[in-house]
């Protein structure tokens, strides 16, 4: 019977990582004369070699192959590629494994839709996944309408004979985003891409030792020559357009606005920070006009087009006037009232972005505004809710968050809590949050 999944698995020093990956390979519902697993062990210095050789010996479809170190995944899935004989391929890493129905869901609805890419739901543990993409199986996926580009990480099932038909492999050596080029060329040029969300099929991991593969830190401008190639790739297969805008919107949104934003960059030495920004502006500058702004946040597209006028010194300084913004909201009744503070000073509740920019970045604040064509208020109207526990999405234009309500007695107040939600750090919020949870537990218990 012919091979339907090839499994290609790359692997390097995996230590214990390894073991459920190979539990979850003896799980499959798919048949085992209907799928191969075929481990490229990249030059292992542990006990990989031995455990995978062992693991072999007792079944027929798993192949191992050894080799010297080439110290990036590439190329020693482009090795797998080389030998495998399923009708599709499956990517995954050795830290991370797959639902017990994954081959064989995937596989029958590849051939039902005669899909070239196939797109298995992703949970993740201890690290995030995209959560949009999933939200409905999706036999055949419109590029700008599916949000398919947030999904970059190779862990898909591809059809052996479009890779093979347009000559695609993943680029070889130490290469940043070698995944991102993989997908974005295979979704670009594939004929049907499909989105598999009856059943969690791939489930990602983050090791608690830090070790996985991505987990790197990196030298901006070899990261950021790598995110130009991918943004060529978008700009040769995808017309200007809404489509276009809305998959590299992805990159804005992720490797350029939201790491300026982020707490790595931020605490950064100054000297390193403004390396990040240089190249981050250049490509905001080169590659996204204030019109291609239109799909994305609000907090990107105000990032944006400060960037597109801002020095190093006063991006930052933008940055960090809207960290110091706060939302306090807190329960009355079946109302949930809200107000904003600039460190930790109430400010009114008319106020706007152009007051935020005048009073950080005075020298560009009349061209960013006219870039942007709005001035959106801070705050928004006050949100209502009847019921504990109750969440609202607070609409900030620099940063949306969801706030949670819970109940614990406040003296002579009855029920009510109070957030205090800062905007440029999510991880104090979740803290939050989750302590006014463990309190209201404590009262509902009592």
């Amino acid at each position: 019977m012919p091979i339907a999944v090839s499994v290609i698995v790359p692997v390097y020093n995996p230590g214990a990582y390894l073991q459920p990956l190979l539990d979850s390979l003896d799980r499959q519902s798919l048949e085992w004369d209907r799928f191969e697993a075929i481990f490229v062990d990249d030059g292992s210095t542990d006990d990989t070699a031995g455990v995978l050789d062992t693991w072999a010996a007792a079944r027929p479809h798993a192949v191992v192959i050894h080799q010297e170190n080439h110290g990036w995944p590439g190329q020693p899935r482009n090795v797998a590629l080389s030998v495998a004989r399923g009708e599709y391929v499956q990517f995954v890493d050795q830290d991370d494994w797959l639902g017990d129905t994954a081959l064989a869901d995937l596989h029958a609805f590849a051939v039902a839709n005669t899909s070239d890419v196939v797109v298995g739901k992703m949970i993740g543990i201890s690290r995030d996944v995209p959560v949009a993409v999933f939200r409905a199986t999706v036999p055949r996926v419109e590029i700008g309408r599916e949000p398919i580009q947030d999904t970059q990480t190779p862990h898909k099932m591809f059809r052996r004979g479009f890779l093979d038909e347009i000559g695609l492999r993943f680029p070889e050596g130490k290469r940043r985003l070698e995944d991102h080029v993989f997908v974005t060329t295979a979704f670009l040029r594939a004929r049907v891409i499909s989105i598999y969300a009856d059943a969690d099929c791939y489930f990602h991991i983050a090791r608690p030792d830090g070790g996985n593969a991505g987990f790197r830190t990196y030298d901006p401008v070899t990261y950021y020559r790598a995110v130009d190639e991918v943004l060529d790739i978008v700009d040769g297969h995808l017309p200007p357009g809404r489509a276009h805008d809305v998959y590299a919107g992805r990159w804005l949104r992720v490797e350029l606005i939201g790491r300026l934003h982020s707490g790595m960059v931020r605490r950064l030495p100054r000297r390193d920070r403004e390396e990040f920004y240089r190249e981050i502006s250049r490509i905001v500058r080169a590659r996204y006009s204030i019109g291609s702004l239109q799909h994305a946040p609000s907090r990107v597209r105000i990032g944006a087009a400060v960037v597109r006028h801002a020095t190093a010194r006063e991006f930052f300084r933008y940055d960090r006037a809207a960290a110091r913004t706060t939302v306090h909201a807190w329960r009355e009744g079946d109302a949930v009232r809200l107000r904003l503070l600039v460190d930790g000073r109430e400010r009114d509740a008319g106020a706007r972005l152009s007051d935020l920019l005048r009073s950080a970045v005075p020298r560009i604040a009349e061209a960013v505004l006219a870039d942007l064509g709005d001035d959106p208020a801070l705050l928004p109207a006050a949100a209502r809710s009847g019921e504990v526990g109750a969440r609202l999405t607070v609409p900030l234009p620099i940063g949306v968050r969801t706030v949670t309500v819970a109940a614990h007695r406040g003296r002579g107040r009855g029920l009510a809590a109070r957030v205090g939600a800062r905007v440029g750090t999510r991880v104090g919020v979740d803290r939050a949050l989750t302590r006014i949870r463990e309190l209201a537990a404590r009262v509902i218990r009592r």
